[in-house]
């Protein structure tokens, strides 16, 4: 008797997560589980491939990156998580590596494992420090999903029947009035910003804005808050968004990246004379599983192989080139509403949410992966690793286009 894998996994799949979740693989005919992946490939155990151009951007340097694979395998077979009574050196390293590259006013940094844990931390200590309860953030904003995280995340505002302890303003990008307004006061703790709004729709900040906060920020006793977790570590096309700035925030969070495709790690950079006394404090920043010596290999591995292979150069090379053929390819579709973004942080953005979903069942099956912004799913990620050939790239980009002009035939 033979057995339909297939639909033994699908079942599961539904028992397990939910019969949404399971209806929505089908539908992609993604019918067998993600097995093994290299670079911007990824295999399921019944031998199909997919190029990756989502992960919500956690592989910017591919699946199973060698070199970062080879740091953590060397590391785990010697020690993975940290006694917390003992010091690391690996995690030591990892600190002196991100705060080599990350401009010189930055002299602190703390560890954690996740982006919403490090946001958590980093609206701690303003509140703390400033001893004010009042946090600034903007529309189409995210930030994570744990409570403070939400709180400030516009885009998940209706989920405030939850929310409790933060008192937040939300006011749109490049509101100058607004923000100067709102600081003027003398009670705001914080200003937090995602120098490109990620999951609001790939929405790309000025570089006088965030000078703007800064400087503000600074003549109010205000803590500024740059939450790089997606956008660090060369996905824009700049190792950080505050290094061709004229000052740099307080604060600048990392994460996706850092963890080299391997394994969730985070980091919050500050600058010591502003915020040493709180953060320092062991009872506010110390996490259980974060600052391992398995993390700090990772990191090293993974800041040192984006200085040494030269990736922010190769980012701009090849954002030059998605940009150049998306809006060659795409100046006369009827369903395409925009193509923005930064580095290889690309986002389209379509007439309706229907389009988006149309379009992922039909890349997904022609081999490419992409996803759409949670809070704004008219909008699609584009997001090739920055170490993929230019065959694929290519590739990648011609099953885009072609299933765009595939899902304009439905619509229009």
């Amino acid at each position: 008797m033979l057995i339909d894998t297939h639909h033994s996994f699908i079942n599961r799949y539904k028992n397990a997560f939910g019969k949404s979740s399971a209806l929505s693989l089908k539908l992609a005919n993604l019918l067998a589980p993600e097995y093994k992946a290299h670079g911007a490939w990824i295999e399921s155990k019944d031998a199909h491939r997919w190029l990756d151009f989502g992960s919500y951007g956690i592989n910017f340097l591919g699946h199973t990156n060698a070199v970062i694979v080879n740091a953590a395998v060397d590391q785990i077979s010697r020690m993975g998580l940290s006694s917390k009574i003992l010091a690391s050196e690996e995690i030591l390293v990892a600190a002196e590596q991100i705060l080599k590259y990350s401009g010189k006013e930055f002299e602190g940094v703390v560890f954690g494992n996740t982006g919403a844990e490090i946001v958590e931390l980093a609206l701690r200590v303003s509140i703390m420090v400033t001893e004010r309860k009042k946090i600034i953030s903007f529309e189409n904003s995210y930030h994570g999903k744990s409570l403070g995280a939400l709180s400030v995340s516009d885009s998940l505002k209706k989920y405030k029947a939850i929310l409790n302890g933060f008192d937040v303003e939300f006011i749109s990008v490049d509101n100058y009035g607004a923000l100067e307004s709102l600081l003027k006061n003398g009670n705001i703790a914080s200003v937090i910003i995602e120098p490109v709004q990620g999951e609001g729709g790939i929405l790309p900040v000025a570089d006088e804005f965030l000078e703007t906060i800064i400087a503000l920020s600074d003549k109010y006793g205000t803590v500024s808050i740059f939450d790089e977790i997606q956008t660090g570590l060369g996905r824009c096309g700049i190792l950080w968004r505050h290094l061709h700035l004229k000052q740099s925030p307080d604060i600048i969070l990392s994460g996706k990246t850092l963890g080299g495709g391997l394994i969730p790690i985070s980091a919050l950079l500050y600058k010591r004379e502003k915020l040493k006394k709180i953060i320092d404090d062991p009872i506010i920043s110390a996490s259980t599983f974060a600052s391992s010596p398995l993390a700090g290999a990772i990191a090293t591995a993974t800041i040192n192989f984006i200085v040494q292979e030269e990736i922010v150069p190769r980012v701009n090379t090849l954002s030059k080139f998605c940009f150049s053929f998306l809006q060659k390819e795409l100046e006369t579709s009827r369903i395409v509403k925009a193509i923005r973004g930064q580095g290889l942080m690309i986002g389209i953005e379509f007439y309706n949410v229907q389009m988006v979903a149309d379009l992922l069942l039909i890349t997904s099956k022609h081999g490419l992966l992409i996803t759409f912004c949670l809070n704004k799913p008219s909008v699609i990620r584009f997001y090739p690793p920055a170490v993929i050939s230019m065959d694929d790239l290519q590739l990648g980009l011609s099953i885009l286009t072609q299933a765009i002009n595939e899902v304009e035939k439905i619509h229009i």
